[in-house]
């Protein structure tokens, strides 16, 4: 397997330590359900055709 190979060279080569060491990263407030709403992809169609194929 390639992926664990690639992952360790791509972190060799482009990892930087931070400059501030303090985990600034604020705690999620969201419920899941709201998570579910913000990272989703809704869009509504409307068909042009007066029936479908399945």
């Amino acid at each position: 397997a390639w992926l664990p190979y690639f992952i360790a060279d791509f972190n060799h080569r482009f990892a930087k330590p931070a400059q501030y060491p303090k985990d600034m990263h604020r705690p999620v407030r969201e419920s899941k359900q709201e998570l579910d709403d913000i990272f989703s992809w809704q869009e509504t169609h409307k068909s042009q055709l007066e029936h479908f194929l399945y």
